[in-house]
């Protein structure tokens, strides 16, 4: 497999990923949105799924992590 075809496979897991699971904006319970985006993410076999959690973020919840990765 060259490096093109792993990053089509993953742009495509990704999109699959968000069908499944609705971006996280700070409402609700984050604890039962980060196991479903675990579960599904077993499901799909991505290996790195804190690498797309931002990704998946909205609002109020993407800037808390934009804030935190700032002070690093």
């Amino acid at each position: 497999m060259n490096k093109y075809q792993s990053t089509s496979q993953a742009i495509t897991a990704m999109k699959n990923l968000e069908k499944l699971v609705k971006p996280f904006n700070g409402e609700g319970d984050v604890g039962q949105w980060l196991k479903k985006l675990k579960l599904v993410a077993k499901i799909q076999k991505l290996t790195e799924v804190e690498c797309v959690i931002p990704l998946l973020l909205e609002g109020q919840a993407f800037m808390v992590v934009i804030d935190q990765t700032r002070q690093l």
